[in-house]
């Protein structure tokens, strides 16, 4: 009798184990299905973003950084999955890299190509620098001439007090390049300062600052994820998913792309319809194909960003 029930309960134990095992198996494949599922158009408004700030261009070496160059950025950028198949977004925004010093670059310093992209800016800066030293006195010598202190006067004036701030910024980079010693650790860097911006559903703008984010030059004009500080994902927007399955559902595509305008469109994303010309170029139009807005099939599937006329993923 004994035997009979110990043989009993573990054949209800088996069941059991095989009964969980059974759900579990169910229960992702269902996520699974889940996260292959297409995005809709609601999603597709609330996953796009403002990506805004700076951008540094920066020659590095072991124990000098040299910023060439301050651009501003205004663009476009999606919140993505850092896994497609489970949400995981944690802040993390899809943009576009800014483009690099040279199409032709290589980032190793042994290499002459970078020795001979600094040539060539230590002389470019050193004729700007002869240009802006010209101006410079002819304006001195209209101030020194002009008897009269009226409203040109003063513009003037203050002309040549920014005028002569840039010229000493510039300056002293350029003396920097000039005694810049090339080692196998120089490279070109653009470290960015963003923050990304969306609209909630009753139509207000949000903001919120991103880490700074360091990207290696060469990586220029590809695909970039930026993070949110504390790598936080705000409340009400959707994280796109880079799934591994193949692109279908033919030739047309559609783009979200935000605006600042007044707009009745829920979250001022408008949606924009067009063709792929092959797997990598669109003929979206050029005033909705926004650097970093998202691509989606007409059915949902994420095909990429907009780089120009090309789409990356």
């Amino acid at each position: 009798m004994k035997r009979e029930n110990s043989h009993l309960k573990k054949i209800i134990s088996r069941c059991r184990l095989k009964i969980v095992a059974v759900i579990l198996i169910i229960t992702l494949f269902a996520v699974l299905l889940t996260r292959l599922m297409p995005t809709g158009e609601s999603d597709i408004r609330k996953s796009v973003c403002f990506v805004d700030g700076k951008v540094q261009l920066c020659l590095v070496t072991e124990q000098d950084t040299i910023i060439l160059q301050s651009d501003t950025v205004c663009q476009q950028g999606t919140w993505i999955n850092k896994h497609w198949w489970w949400p995981s977004c944690h802040g993390s925004i899809l943009t576009i890299g800014q483009k690099n010093v040279s199409s032709h670059h290589s980032n190793n310093a042994e290499d002459s190509n970078l020795s001979l992209q600094i040539s060539e800016i230590v002389d470019s800066i050193e004729q700007l620098l002869i240009t802006k030293d010209r101006e410079q006195k002819e304006i001195e010598y209209y101030i020194r001439s002009h008897g009269v202190q009226d409203e040109g006067y003063n513009r003037i004036s203050y002309y040549a007090d920014v005028q002569k701030r840039k010229a000493d910024s510039l300056k002293i980079v350029w003396q920097k390049l000039k005694s810049f010693k090339l080692n196998p650790e120089s490279h070109w860097l653009r470290r960015y300062f963003l923050h990304v911006s969306w609209y909630d559903s009753d139509g207000l703008l949000n903001t919120m600052n991103c880490q700074p984010s360091l990207v290696d030059d060469n990586l220029s004009e590809v695909p970039i994820i930026i993070h949110t500080e504390q790598f936080q994902t705000p409340h009400g927007v959707y994280a796109i998913k880079r799934t591994p399955c193949p692109i279908i559902g033919g030739k047309q595509i559609v783009t979200a792309t935000l605006t600042r305008d007044k707009s009745t469109a829920p979250h001022h994303a408008l949606l924009t319809t067009g063709n792929w010309i092959d797997e990598t170029r669109h003929n979206l139009p050029d005033l909705f194909a926004r650097e970093g807005s998202p691509v989606f099939t007409t059915h949902g599937q994420f095909v990429g960003i907009i780089n120009r006329q090309n789409i990356k993923r």
